[in-house]
């Protein structure tokens, strides 16, 4: 009896622990390769504990395997884009709207400089638009922020190499005394009324960038502090 017992509890054991270990296997998958978890990522099938871990397997394989991030990144995923200038590359992804909303989606990015990798932007939802670069060590990015449906509004940050670190800072946190520009100051996002706001035209290698709202043009000038001020394009 006792033997039967012991027999009945070893079998209970080896169904429960198969039982956790498929439905493990199930959420993590830790064997599938990148390229899996991005098409399940872009259907819509990962959880959010995922999304950093996928991230990260990203990152990880940009640094040791990509040295073209714009020619083998593109092709993981279709929610994948690559922005480059000089030595710098800007990988962007950013959820699939058919399963996300378009507002809901979130972007996530990081920047790659040769094998020094800095991640900047996390469940944001901004989209990269032109990447600058001004000096060696020196890019200015210029992105849209797009979490109001019906109003979008602009980022601008400098990406700087400080010995062997990528260092990431905002350029519009003072922007002058228009009245209709309103600053979100903790995302660094810069709005105009209750509308849309577009990147037009940088001039002077990144001095001058003119901006619009559709009616009217705006010139962003770089003063002495490196960062940016409006004025009303003549």
């Amino acid at each position: 009896m006792k033997k039967r017992w012991i027999v009945l509890l070893f079998i209970c054991l080896i169904g429960a622990g198969g039982v956790y270990y498929f439905s493990s296997a199930a959420s993590s998958q830790p064997g599938e390769n990148l390229q899996s978890l991005l098409a399940r990522w872009d259907q819509g099938e990962v959880e959010e504990a995922e999304k950093n871990e996928i991230m990260a397997r990203l990152m990880e394989y940009t640094r040791n395997t990509s040295k073209a991030p714009k020619e083998s990144l593109p092709s993981l995923s279709n929610q994948l884009s690559v922005m480059e200038a000089g030595e710098l590359s800007i990988v962007e992804y950013i959820e699939n709207p058919a399963f996300y909303g378009s507002s809901g989606r979130e972007s996530y990015h990081f920047a790659a400089y040769n094998d020094r990798i800095l991640w900047f932007d996390n469940k944001g939802s901004m989209r990269v638009d032109h990447l600058l670069k001004r000096a060696d060590d020196l890019y200015y990015m210029l992105a849209t922020d797009y979490r109001m449906s019906m109003i979008t509004g602009i980022q601008l940050f400098e990406l700087r190499l400080n010995q062997d670190e990528l260092q990431v800072h905002p350029l519009l946190t003072k922007v002058g005394d228009e009245g209709k520009f309103t600053y979100d100051s903790q995302n660094h996002i810069l709005y105009y009324d209750n509308g849309h706001l577009y990147w037009k035209e940088i001039a002077a290698n990144g001095e001058e960038i003119a901006v619009t709202n559709g009616d009217e043009d705006f010139v962003l000038k770089v003063a002495e502090d490196g960062l940016y001020r409006l004025s009303s394009s003549e």
